[in-house]
This record gives C-alpha cells, sequence and structure tokens, in this order.
C-alpha cells in the first residue's frame, strides 16, 4: 500500500501528462511566453479565491516568506515554464517527457545541497539510471 505522499506524487504526475499534451496542442498556436502568461493569470485566478476559503486570509507568512515564494514563482513558473513550454514545441511531447525527467536529478543534488538529504544505496542507483536515460534519450535522433 502507498502512503498519501506517493499517492500524491502520481496523482501530479499523471495531470502533468494529460497537461504536458493540452500545452503541447496549445503550444502550436501561441508563442512560449504568451502561452504561459495566460496559463498563470488563469491558475491565479482560481488559486487565489481557494486559498482564501481554504486557509483564510491571513496566512502568517513573514516578509522573507513572502519574498520566497515570490522568487520561486519568478524562477518556477515565470522562467522554468517559459523554457519548458519552448522545450516542448521543439521536442514533441513523448522526447520532452523523458529529458523533462532531468528534473529529478536535479532536486536530488540540490535537495543534498541545500537540505541536508541523504540517499541510500538504492536512491544513488535510482539517481544514476535516470540520469543516464535522460542523457541516452536527449540526444538528438
Amino acid at each position: 500500500m502507498i502512503g498519501l505522499g506517493e499517492a500524491c506524487a502520481l496523482g501530479s504526475a499523471a495531470t502533468w501528462a494529460v497537461g504536458v499534451v493540452m500545452y503541447r496542442r496549445l503550444g502550436e498556436q501561441l508563442p512560449p511566453l504568451a502561452l504561459n502568461a495566460i496559463k498563470s493569470v488563469i491558475v491565479l485566478t482560481l488559486l487565489l479565491p481557494t486559498a482564501f476559503l481554504v486557509h483564510g486570509a491571513n496566512l502568517g507568512l513573514s516578509s522573507i516568506e513572502i519574498g520566497l515564494a515570490v522568487l520561486s514563482g519568478l524562477v518556477g513558473i515565470a522562467l522554468a515554464d517559459t523554457l519548458y513550454l519552448r522545450a516542448l514545441n521543439e521536442l514533441g511531447a513523448g522526447r520532452m517527457g523523458i529529458v523533462g525527467n532531468a528534473y529529478s536529478p536535479f532536486v536530488i543534488l540540490l535537495g543534498v545541497v541545500f537540505l541536508g538529504e541523504r540517499l541510500g544505496a538504492i536512491q544513488i542507483l535510482g539517481f544514476l539510471l535516470v540520469s543516464g536515460g535522460v542523457l541516452l534519450v536527449a540526444k538528438p535522433p
């Protein structure tokens, strides 16, 4: 049986897969920056009222935490998603789905360096297999 975290991760992967196909179709009509802007406005319009309903108006965040959230949005949404959408247009959904797995080794490395996370032998093996697979598939056909 899987835990809540694993179930959420699998749900995230499944919904991302649907999103990738939709973004690929929309990317045929819209440039990456415009698509990202439209997507972000729609998400913000839906997410803000939901967050207020669920958590209330006062989240109790410090100014540093708000600054980190803004920086995270700039890096993770504005820059990373625009690059992702451009790569999706260039590579197609299938190759991008595989090459996009480069995300995992980067997250693992940053977790070890900045969060002090530790890897066991199985995680190191997985890291090497994913990294090798991504490098293998990233080569043009």
